[in-house]
């Protein structure tokens, strides 16, 4: 058995990790082995923020300006980081990690939700797994959507956010019916 990766991209706020937790719950089968894990390119370097700061990463601030990180926001100080390790080691560098990371798991599961996907490196080492991979660009509305925060590539599916919860759950249930009945569950 593959795994199947789902990659999510969009811009900040635009919904990513919402969809990727609800997406992955839809995935799910109850007394099972997992089917459906949701990680992230940059889970290193939040292990690390929340170790450093600790602090439970989900429960923090991610744009204040802290004074343990030299002034930087946590969101700034790990784009700043994730640079750094990019330039030395590749663009691709956070995507054969998690890769690594989800070979680990036991037993297998059939779908990995990234939810933080930004480069064509990236990607490519995701599609080049035996599942390959499946990529869903979010798109939203209001101010901290901006289209120009992210790279579009490749997307199969568009999906947009318009802010309605109702609406947005209706949209990921189809989402999972499409991924359940396509080729990704084979």
């Amino acid at each position: 058995m593959s795994i199947k990766y789902i990659a999510i991209n969009g811009p900040s706020g635009s919904g990513r990790s919402t969809i990727a937790r609800e997406l992955c719950s839809r995935l799910k089968m109850p007394d099972a082995p997992p089917r459906a894990v949701m990680d992230s390119l940059a889970a290193p370097l939040k292990h690390y923020i929340a170790t450093l700061l600790g602090d439970r990463y989900n429960d923090m601030d991610k744009r204040r300006p802290r004074a343990e990180l030299f002034g930087y926001s946590v969101s700034d100080f790990i784009q700043f980081e994730a640079g750094v390790a990019s330039a030395r080691y590749g663009d691709d560098v956070f995507a054969k990690s998690l890769v690594h990371r989800c070979l680990r798991l036991l037993p297998l599961p059939r779908f990995v939700i990234v939810d933080d996907l930004t480069t064509e490196a990236e990607y490519l080492v995701l599609n080049g797994q035996p599942g390959g991979v499946r990529m869903i660009h979010v798109r939203g509305r209001g101010d901290k959507n901006r289209e120009s925060d992210y790279v579009h590539f490749s997307s199969e599916t568009v999906f947009w956010n318009d802010g309605e919860m109702a609406t947005l759950w209706a949209r990921v249930d189809r989402l999972a019916g499409q991924i359940l009945r396509s080729r990704y569950d084979q």
